[in-house]
């Protein structure tokens, strides 16, 4: 599953809304029924969680081997310019700091 355009994650998202209305409208349409209406529903079921299992993997997968990737080449910058990185690091943690301080400034308010 290519995770790169936002069209795959909305239609990743659309999938998982609808498989849970269809879910509740399942659910809905047990009450009364008889057993073998009320395992042809769950089989149904089964397959379409399944499915979403499968796609929820890619995505997991998609996510582990692109943090994986900016681990690796934020070692490799850091590795070959390890002035630049600390330089880098600093002011992240400046940032952050900042950020944090004024955040706590807003609340006191």
């Amino acid at each position: 599953m290519n995770l790169n355009s936002t069209s795959n994650l909305d239609e990743l998202v659309h999938d998982m809304r609808s498989f849970i209305n269809q879910v509740a409208n399942i659910l809905e349409k047990t009450e009364g029924r008889s057993a073998q209406e009320t395992a042809d529903l769950h089989k149904d079921v089964s397959k379409k969680m399944l499915y979403l299992k499968n796609t929820l993997y890619g995505v997991e997968q998609h996510v582990v081997d692109s943090a994986g990737h900016a681990i690796r080449v934020t070692y490799q910058y850091a590795r070959k310019s390890p002035w630049q990185a600390l330089v880098i690091a600093g002011l992240i943690a400046a940032l952050t700091t900042y950020g944090v301080k004024r955040c706590y400034q807003d609340e006191s308010k």
